[in-house]
């Protein structure tokens, strides 16, 4: 994969966002697609905090999905050869996604919420055991075709229908660690083999 890019936005004591991206090489101009998902993503144009940042549940990402996907097919591109242009039009581009909120910082009961397309996993750990894997995969359901969000508007179906949704509840020491496709499958490849311990600092 290509355009690999993770975005942390700033916590302001109640809450922080996360995302993390993975551009397919196959694609047309992934390191494009994944900053431009990035920095919708993580900041609003008008860069004013709390404003108008998709909400992490199906409806809302359903429709920021298509306000992405308009955006790329209305930017004014300049093409090597016929050879890209051709690639756009037919390929497009493409990208598994993961994003996540963390809630209650300031509070006794922080938690989290996320959402994720394809296979870059969030790994919920405590006490050097993992709690929960997001979304919930294990190391044979890695392949060559993951879900992602894809810049052609026949995707939008698909990938409103397989956008996951989870989260789970934080404790003081916890730690919430993401990687993407191959990383992702040797954690959980190690943990199933009950090999090194992964999570020892």
């Amino acid at each position: 994969m290509a355009g690999r890019r993770l975005r942390r936005r700033r916590p302001d004591g109640r809450w922080a966002r996360f995302v993390v991206l993975d551009g397919a090489t196959t694609a047309y101009d992934p390191v494009r697609w994944v900053d431009q998902l990035v920095r919708s993503f993580a900041l609003p144009a008008d860069g004013a905090a709390g404003s108008r940042l998709p909400r992490l549940e199906p409806a809302a990402m359903r429709a920021w999905f298509a306000e992405m996907q308009d955006q790329w097919a209305k930017d004014v591109r300049d093409f090597d050869s016929i050879i890209e242009e051709r690639k756009f039009a037919e390929v497009g581009s493409f990208a598994t996604f993961l994003a996540f909120d963390i809630y209650g910082l300031d509070g006794p009961e922080p938690y989290w919420r996320g959402v994720a397309l394809g296979d870059t996993v969030l790994f919920h750990v405590r006490a050097g055991h993992l709690i929960a894997a997001f979304p919930p995969m294990g190391p044979d359901d890695f392949g060559t075709l993951p879900d992602g969000v894809h810049t052609s508007p026949a995707s939008l179906d698909r990938m409103t229908e397989r956008l996951l949704t989870g989260g789970g509840v934080l404790q003081a020491g916890d730690f919430l660690f993401a990687a993407t496709d191959a990383m992702a499958q040797w954690i959980l490849r190690t943990i199933e083999r009950g090999e090194a311990r992964v999570w020892t600092r």
